[in-house]
């Protein structure tokens, strides 16, 4: 049975302790050898970030640093372009450290019912299988029924094969990048991993 190293993509502007919190959980529910936090360069479904690329890098390493779970992963920063998921796992693919390993990425109930919006999203299931957040009282649909036939619960998961969609059951934290942007108060040591915090308010970041 292959190993699953999970992607948890995103802005991460700033990254806060609900992305620690997802990026535990799955780790430890899935068992998963390693969850690699990837920041977007150009997001297509989002708005361009605030923090610089740089910036959200070194927050990213600074949140890494001491877990040997979490891995930094830079190729969509690196690339300098619109940061396209079924390019980006091809890529993946192809390197030595992914071989042999089943790739799961991490994503919101919310984003599977848009991702059959993405840029080839057959593609993205060819390569990898997505993990969901199912919270309770959120649905997990999407407007495709052949999307909503690879829906599958955790104990039917199969490691050996891509193109599965598995729900995995989270608790909800109630805390997003935009609502610490928009409220740089709320930026503290109870929203944000201390080394983050440490970095925001020496590069004076988000007015916190």
């Amino acid at each position: 049975m292959r190993q699953i190293i999970g992607i948890l993509g995103g802005t991460f502007d700033p990254p806060h302790n609900g992305h620690v919190f997802i990026a535990e959980s799955f780790t430890s529910i899935l068992g998963l050898k390693a969850v690699c936090l990837m920041p977007n360069f150009i997001p297509p479904h989002k708005a361009p970030a605030v923090a610089s690329d740089r910036d959200r890098l070194a927050m990213i390493r600074l949140l890494c640093d001491g877990n040997e779970k979490f891995l930094c992963l830079d190729d969509e920063i690196r690339r300098q372009d619109v940061s396209y998921l079924s390019q980006t796992l091809q890529r993946l693919a192809e390197k030595e450290m992914f071989q042999n390993l089943c790739m799961v990425f991490i994503m919101g109930a919310d984003s599977l019912e848009a991702f059959h919006t993405w840029h080839r999203p057959d593609e993205i299931l060819r390569l990898c299988n997505l993990a969901v957040a199912s919270r309770p009282g959120c649905a997990m649909r999407s407007p495709r029924d052949e999307i909503n036939r690879r829906i599958i619960g955790l104990e039917n998961f199969d490691p050996d094969r891509n193109g599965q969609i598995v729900a995995v059951k989270t608790e909800e934290i109630p805390l997003s990048s935009t609502q610490l942007r928009n409220n740089p108060q709320l930026i503290s040591e109870s929203t944000v991993p201390p080394p983050v915090l440490s970095y925001i308010r020496r590069h004076h970041l988000y007015h916190a």
